[in-house]
């Protein structure tokens, strides 16, 4: 059963709320074994990198999202009923587009997985 933070924090993300799914899920941080820790640092970087990316800071995105992407992957069956490898997968992919066409203030997202 996932955590209550950790619930709220999907309902944001989901709504597309990326600092809300930040706070919500850095208020679960550091509780439970290292694995799920480390998943909770994986959505924690993922919404942060998101967060930049809608605001134009490529460099703030890329950082995040790299993080987010190995502690996802890493850790993505902590919690069955998430999509956290899929989640690291649509970074990885608007990391590779952010590389190759670049981002700019205002960037419309892509679909992006709900958690």
């Amino acid at each position: 059963m996932l955590p209550e933070e950790v619930r709220a924090g999907v309902r944001h993300f989901n709504a597309r709320a990326f600092f809300e799914a930040h706070e919500a899920w850095e208020d679960h941080w550091g509780h439970g074994p290292p694995p799920e820790r480390a998943a909770t640092l994986g959505l924690i970087k993922a919404a942060v990198a998101l967060h930049h990316l809608e605001a134009g800071n490529a460099a703030g995105f890329s950082w995040q999202a790299e993080e987010a992407i190995r502690h996802l992957r890493e850790n993505a069956g902590v919690w069955p009923e998430l999509r956290l490898a899929e989640l690291a997968d649509a970074l990885g992919s608007l990391a590779a587009q952010a590389r190759f066409h670049g981002i700019a203030r205002g960037f419309e997202l892509p679909t992006l997985p709900d958690l």
